[in-house]
C-alpha cells in the first residue's frame, strides 16, 4: 500500500513574477519606499545626535502595598535636568 502525502504545498504550482498582479507590485514598492525612508530618517537622526546634559533621575516610592506573597511598590521617576529628554 503506497503512503499518500497530505502536503498541499507540493500540489500548488509556484507563482511566477508574471503571474503577480500589478497592484501587488505597486503596494510592495510603496512599502519598500516607506521602509527605506524610515532607515534614512533614523540614520540621519543617529548621525546628528549630540548628547546634551545627562538626565538627573530621582526615584521616589509613592506607595507600598502588601500582596499575596510579596509587595507592590508604586514608584515615581522624576527627571530634574534642565533639558527635556531627546525625542
Amino acid at each position: 500500500m503506497a503512503e499518500q502525502s497530505n502536503d498541499n504545498k507540493s500540489e500548488q504550482p509556484k507563482r511566477r513574477p508574471s503571474d503577480i498582479p500589478l497592484v501587488e507590485w505597486v503596494v510592495a514598492g510603496i512599502g519598500a519606499l516607506f521602509f527605506a525612508a524610515m532607515l534614512v530618517f533614523l540614520g540621519i537622526k543617529g548621525a546628528n545626535w549630540q548628547p546634551s546634559e545627562p538626565p538627573m533621575m530621582r526615584v521616589e516610592a509613592q506607595q507600598v502595598v502588601s500582596g499575596n506573597g510579596g509587595y507592590v511598590v508604586k514608584l515615581e521617576v522624576i527627571n530634574s535636568a534642565d533639558t527635556p529628554p531627546p525625542t
